[in-house]
């Protein structure tokens, strides 16, 4: 009697979903949507994973000692193909993305004192996609703006694969 073990395929090649400035320089508080997407009507990739790059150190000792900071990231889905959910960016984020569409939360470590000079990176593991197409939004809750440059957010996708063991 044959086995079958459920096992990942490996990743796609990772796609950047910001342009070089979208992100760039991002007010705390404040919500940007990027310029690239994920086209999933095509592979039909269960999952994606993400990676969030600071690019440099970023001064968090706003945040506070205690606090969380962080970035949140949404999946804004199109169901033709065409038209996207309704996600308009307001400047007052209370109006902003509903929270349904809230896939994720890169999480950083805040800086404690003038000698922390790593450069901070966060990694959100296995977001369930369907087979639409997507496009992505941040929100920043740092404490303080992003780095002017070297911000990016990039995506793999990938499914399951089943074999006879």
């Amino acid at each position: 009697m044959a086995t079958w073990t459920s096992l990942y395929g490996a990743p796609g090649t990772a796609i950047t979903l910001n342009s070089s400035t979208s992100v760039n320089s991002l007010a705390d508080d404040a919500i940007v949507e990027m310029e690239t997407g994920i086209d999933n009507t095509t592979n039909r990739h269960r999952y994606a994973s993400f990676e969030f790059d600071l690019g440099a150190n970023v001064d968090m000792s706003g945040a506070g000692y205690n606090s969380n900071p962080a970035v949140h990231l949404y999946a804004i889905p199109s169901f033709d193909g065409t038209n996207y959910a309704d996600t308009a960016v307001y400047a007052n984020p209370l109006y902003s993305i509903p929270e349904i569409y809230h896939v994720g939360t890169f999480g950083f470590r805040a800086k404690t004192d003038a000698s922390d000079n790593a450069a901070r990176r966060a990694i959100i593991e296995q977001v369930n996609l369907g087979p639409w197409k997507y496009h992505f939004a941040i929100k920043n809750d740092l404490g303080s703006g992003l780095p002017a440059s070297g911000v990016t957010v990039k995506a793999k996708t990938f499914t399951d694969t089943a074999t006879d063991a």
